[in-house]
């Protein structure tokens, strides 16, 4: 089973000063849509900009992040649970930069409720929500 939803691309700034912004790219149903956000840091103007563009009316009722590994390289894991009418939705990402991990995480939440919606499981071989690269690890760049 192919995934409703895949993340092409999430791009932010933020800082100090800058006013955080972010525009991201997602498939839907192989329909490419492209969206921008502004909002109050990295992570919720990520969320702001893929919520735009699937339509969903998902509020985030838990997120949580954690270290893969140690060292400033580290990879971050981010679950998440987004609450969709009377619907629980458990997404979880793993990457390198966190709010991409935040962003994957957000996206296998969508499938997870798009799962739960149609009444189709999970397979094991299932393809991810983010494209693979050819060295194995998930990649923006394809």
């Amino acid at each position: 089973m192919k995934e409703k939803y895949l993340l092409l691309s999430a791009n932010y700034t933020g800082g100090t000063t800058a006013i955080p912004t972010a525009t991201i790219e997602i498939s839907i149903d192989g329909k490419v849509i492209r969206k921008a956000a502004v909002g109050k840091g990295p992570v919720d103007v990520v969320f702001t900009a893929i919520k735009e563009a699937s339509g969903d009316n998902c509020t985030l009722e838990i997120y949580d992040v954690s270290g893969v590994s140690r060292g400033s390289d580290s990879e971050a894991r981010v679950n998440v649970v987004l609450k969709c009418g009377n619907i629980n939705a458990i997404g979880m990402g793993r990457h390198v930069d966190t709010v991409v991990a935040s962003a994957f995480a957000y996206i296998d939440a969508l499938n997870d409720l798009n799962r739960i919606i149609t009444g189709k499981a999970k397979p094991e071989s299932e393809e991810p929500a983010y494209p693979i690269g050819p060295d194995g690890n998930i990649s923006l760049n394809t």
